[in-house]
């Protein structure tokens, strides 16, 4: 194979993949194909394929562009982010770089360097990216393999087993990865005949990584023995993916029976509809509701928990509020409520100049939107005072005749029990006006449509997560 014919089919080969994964339309809305480029091999092969297509027209009016990540993790990451520089200068790719700091904080809370590295890294592609615009990376069959060892050392399921997706969202783009299904010794091989140069990172002969361990020390065996496992795997892995695909379908049609549905903070289900279901598909449920507000995935024993405290029917007007350690859970008028632990508003000032939103702390919000005078609202002045729960007892609802315990009109409007300390009592001058967006206090606007600068608004109470 000469040194075209090399670069030709392995281009080729991405531009087939791309055309599969990508439909015509996602293809029209792209203005930038961007290279996750970090100067190993890898990545200096995919660039080199993805010059072939643009110097052939393939690529349409899309613009090339290479994105460089400096980690600053090395004292050569500054050479590297040069030489990746002057790769591009050389080929006529547009370069981009940043560089990130990952602080002690940040590697903690990721859960580990390699860890916060990857977020980092993906940071900075979202940054430079616009909508429509597609990212490769240069992920190849042998990473496949060892993702899938990782995951099963780790006790994955069905999708984690899937190990690395062909395609996905990022930001307002995709991501996509046309070399899954290539082996990385011709990736070498084509990297030889093209007389690449390319960066090597000491780091990646340190095998106290498990990632490394397994590429240095346990793939090689396997390979010794079973020649091209990799490519089985890759097929175990794409199987792991048609099943979880399967059961996200079904998991969709089971959260439609369930009536999941949106809160004002969080998401609940149906407790009844949920008790139809076997105890492994409730769990199996919640651990879906869960994952689509990318939180971490609860244990065994905390789901056995919530079963025993919440699930059961029961249960069903149980008090007590269960946390996971990402996630809260309670019931409520006959429903599983569950959103990100901690999310309570934090923050009450006394007062609210009430043209400007208020921000209550942990993504929650309190504004005030001016509305038609035929349509529900009230006349707010400028500057208005917040108090808590505990400043008043009583209170009378526009249309009501009797007044009512603050604590029995909490219950009427069905406010889960959670929220009702946190709630914001508006007030001027001492006169309650408003409770949060609950309701309007009877001849409210009477005290304040006189006031100057007093605008007839509807107030709005809401978490933005």
């Amino acid at each position: 194979m000469s040194t075209k014919d090399s670069i030709i089919q392995l281009s080729q080969h991405c531009f087939d993949t791309l055309q599969a994964l990508l439909s015509d339309a996602q293809w029209q809305q792209c203005a930038n194909l961007c290279i996750a480029y970090s100067g190993g091999l890898d990545s200096s092969v995919l660039l080199r394929a993805a010059v072939e297509l643009r110097d052939k027209g393939l690529l349409g009016d899309c613009i090339l562009k290479a994105i460089h990540v400096n980690h600053g993790l090395s004292d050569l990451a500054d050479s590297w982010q040069e030489h990746c520089k002057a790769q591009c200068q050389q080929l006529g790719v547009e370069f981009f770089s940043q560089k990130v700091s990952l602080d002690d904080a940040t590697i903690k809370s990721a859960g580990g360097l390699e860890a916060a590295a990857r977020t980092a890294r993906y940071q900075v592609f979202a940054q430079f990216m616009v909508g429509g615009d597609i990212l490769l990376q240069a992920h190849h069959q042998d990473d496949q393999a060892e993702t899938l060892l990782l995951r099963l050392m780790r006790g994955a399921g069905p999708k984690g087993l899937a190990s690395i997706p062909s395609i996905r969202s990022l930001s307002v783009g995709l991501l996509a990865r046309p070399l899954l299904d290539v082996p990385r010794r011709l990736l070498e091989q084509c990297a030889e005949e093209l007389n690449l140069t390319w960066v090597e990172d000491p780091s990646n002969q340190d095998s106290r990584i498990d990632r490394n361990f397994l590429r240095n020390q346990v793939l090689p065996l396997l390979q010794e023995r079973w020649p091209g496992f990799q490519e089985r795997w890759a097929a175990s892995s794409r199987l792991c993916a048609e099943s979880e695909a399967q059961l996200q379908h079904y998991q969709e049609k089971q959260l439609a029976v369930c009536d999941w549905r949106a809160e004002r903070l969080g998401f609940s289900l149906c407790l009844q509809r949920l008790a139809d279901l076997s105890r492994s598909e409730q769990f199996q449920l919640i651990r879906a509701c869960i994952e689509r507000i990318g939180l971490t995935m609860p244990s065994r024993a905390f789901l056995e928990e919530l079963d025993e405290q919440l699930l059961r029917p029961k249960r069903e007007d149980s008090e007590a509020l269960l946390h996971s350690g990402a996630c809260s859970f309670a019931c409520h008028q006959g429903r599983l409520y569950y959103w990100p632990q901690g999310e309570m508003p934090t923050v009450l000032p006394a007062s609210w100049a009430t043209s400007t939103p208020l921000d209550l702390g942990e993504g929650w919000q309190l504004l005030a939107e001016e509305v038609a005078l035929d349509e529900s609202g009230l006349w707010l002045p400028e500057s208005v005072e917040l108090l808590r729960r505990d400043s008043f007892k009583r209170a009378k609802p526009e249309g009501r005749r009797h007044s009512q315990t603050i604590k029995k009109l909490l219950q009427e409007v069905r406010l889960e029990a959670w929220l009702r300390p946190h709630v914001p009592f508006i007030a001027w001058q001492g006169q309650l006006l408003a409770v949060a967006d609950l309701w309007v206090e009877q001849d409210a606007s009477a005290y304040c449509q006189s006031v100057a600068g007093a605008r007839y608004c509807r107030v709005v109470w809401r978490h933005l997560g």
